[in-house]
């Protein structure tokens, strides 16, 4: 392919220049356009994990004070404060206390080396452990009674409707039992029925499901 100028000069381009030029900017713009595309990918990725990841009952940020004979003193909790990813109520007149459980672990041989204790008997702004759920969830609960009886917990919705009931056994017991049953998405309340109740551990799992039910269908004439 030649070019020819006044004068007699004559400039002579290569096609296969001008190829490799076209090929170079089309792959910019391919790169380019693809970051966003994988970035979307990637951050959907991570919601799903973050949906079906596992809700914590904690008290591990707790510290309890030492005494001399190498017991731990009990921290009274006269407010509303948050235990991992769940709110425990209590007020001034209804305090709860965090307390050493050393000894104590789950069928499975999981120490727990605090409990909660809630005092007696609770209600939607006191003495209570507040749960959110976003799905349907298995709630399961390790707990035991504060006494030589078997006592119980109930689960409230909104704090107004019991949805069910958790029996707890004696303290004498030093394995504790985890409790499991099926919540529907909304706010739980569970507090003790009579007396006062210990809780180790709560471990919601939320359950993401497959649920077509909100895509309406049109019907044809012919049924």
């Amino acid at each position: 392919f030649y070019i020819f100028f006044k004068g007699g000069h004559e400039l002579t381009m290569k096609i296969s220049k001008g190829k490799k030029i076209v090929a170079l900017v089309m792959a910019v713009l391919m790169v380019v356009c693809a970051i966003p595309f994988t970035a979307n990918l990637t951050t959907a990725k991570a919601e799903v994990t973050d949906a079906s990841s596992m809700v914590n009952f904690d008290l591990s940020g707790f510290e309890l004070t030492q005494n001399e004979d190498g017991t731990f003193a009990p921290l009274t909790m006269a407010e509303s404060f948050v235990a991992g990813d769940v709110t425990v109520l209590a007020t001034e007149s209804k305090t709860v206390k965090i307390e050493a459980s050393a000894g104590v672990a789950d069928e499975n041989g999981k120490e727990f080396d605090k409990k909660l204790s809630l005092g007696g008997t609770g209600a939607a702004d006191r003495r209570a452990v507040k749960l959110v759920l976003g799905n349907t969830s298995d709630v399961t609960v390790w707990a035991l009674s504060g006494g030589d009886a078997t006592r119980t917990l109930v689960v409230m919705k909104d704090g107004t409707e019991e949805v069910a009931t958790i029996d707890v056994d004696p303290k004498s017991t030093t394995t504790v039992n985890g409790k499991t049953l099926t919540l529907e998405a909304g706010t739980y309340y569970i507090w003790s029925k009579s007396s006062g109740i210990s809780i180790y551990d709560i471990d919601i799992q939320w359950s993401l499901g497959f649920d077509l039910s909100g895509f309406e269908l049109t019907q044809n004439e012919d049924g």
